[in-house]
């Protein structure tokens, strides 16, 4: 199970890494991260136990043509806001499966 919320721009470095490509040696400076590692590594190894994500902040709309919710996620901690509802706030940590609002 993949737990790191990852977007579109990720998508490059990411199949470029697996498909054995030095991202770096490409010239092209990608605003994405390289996701490989989590794929390929041991399934008990999750987002929540990696460290280097701490830092990146990952963020999120909705993209109908009238957006109702946005989402922002570092690290453990994951918040929706939405036009039509109260916000929610989630410990992935303590929560995996976002049952309990903290907001």
């Amino acid at each position: 199970v993949i737990e790191t919320a990852h977007s579109s721009v990720d998508f490059a470095p990411t199949i470029l890494s697996l498909m054995g490509v030095p991202v770096n040696d490409t010239g092209v400076d990608f605003q994405g991260a390289d996701g490989s590692e989590e794929l390929l590594s041991d399934p008990s190894q999750t987002i929540l136990t990696n460290m280097k994500y701490e830092e990146k902040i990952i963020f999120s709309i909705d993209s109908g043509k009238s957006p109702v919710w946005a989402m922002a996620q570092m690290g453990w901690y994951k918040f929706i806001v939405s036009k039509n509802g109260a916000p929610y706030l989630f410990d992935l940590l303590h929560d995996p499966d976002e049952m309990y609002n903290y907001a």
